[in-house]
């Protein structure tokens, strides 16, 4: 799909092939029905703000909860780079970088609940999980809530948790030199195209030397620069390289009473996708 836009340079058209090549693991994935059990919520009236936390009683919890989180943040990348790779092709790369942001967030996602889960710390984890279950607007602001549970409030995983677990997934995966917050200073850059930023306007703005100032013209057509298109494609074949990765590590895992069970599959495609070769066997 990528390598298939118009007008890509030789350089540009090699990254594209190369989220073509990560996106064809969506291939073996299947979305597969499961059985949600029905929820039990603890409330905690003590607080200033009640709180509600989900009680995660059995193994089939966690698998209810892994499948659920997985999928929908999979679903959700793919219809994602579906329309960037349609704004792209017409040269929109500013609501591109909008959708890339969330994206990135989606990604983010994956690695904490991976991360969280490894710890194997069954407080913590219950904590977590309670928090993936609500959107963080609606329920940080009772006031904006029309429900029965109108005011509970619970807590919700922060965007910079997020980010951060992908900075450390990289450090902790990668021996090459990846500042360590390398996805934290792309997310800051999306964000100056997802809020009223000045940043941005200078790519809807000609900028002419006049004395000691500049004669500032706006025009209704952005330029983007020579690097525009390929920082493009860099920052969203990161996202879904590490978000993909992580989607096959967080799935491999399933628990019963009495143990949990690795998927080897899974961790093998997982290796694939983020250093681009086969393990070996």
């Amino acid at each position: 799909m990528f390598s298939k836009l118009k007008n890509l340079k030789k350089k540009e058209k090699q990254v594209a092939k190369e989220i073509d090549s990560i996106r064809e693991f969506y291939d073996d994935i299947i979305l597969e029905e499961y059985y949600e059990p029905q929820m039990v919520w603890e409330i905690d009236n003590t607080k200033k703000n009640d709180k509600m936390t989900l009680i995660i009683a059995e193994p089939d919890d966690i698998n209810c909860w892994i499948q659920g989180l997985s999928q929908g943040c999979i679903v959700k990348m793919r219809h994602l780079e579906e329309a960037i790779g349609r704004l792209m092709d017409v040269g929109d790369l500013y609501s591109s970088a909008i959708l890339i942001r969330h994206h990135l967030e989606l990604s983010g996602l994956l690695c904490l609940s991976l991360e969280i889960l490894v710890e194997h710390d069954k407080d913590k984890l219950q904590r977590f999980i309670s928090k993936t279950s609500y959107g963080a607007a609606y329920y940080n602001n009772p006031k904006l809530r029309d429900s029965n549970d109108a005011f509970f409030r619970t807590e919700t995983p922060t965007v910079s948790a997020m980010i951060g677990a992908l900075d450390k997934f990289l450090q902790d995966h990668t021996e090459s030199a990846f500042d360590e917050n390398f996805f934290k200073h792309n997310y800051a850059f999306l964000c100056q195209f997802s809020h009223p930023s000045t940043d941005t306007s200078t790519f809807f703005v000609d900028a002419t030397l006049e004395g000691e100032g500049h004669i500032m013209q706006f025009n209704w057509e952005p330029n983007f620069g020579k690097i525009g298109t390929i920082s493009t494609l860099h920052v969203l074949k990161q996202s879904l390289q590490v978000g993909l990765a992580c989607y096959f590590l967080f799935t491999a895992y399933h628990f019963t009473q009495d143990k949990v069970y690795v998927n080897e599959t899974n961790i093998e495609k997982s290796f694939e996708i983020f250093t681009g070769n086969k393990p070996e066997r």
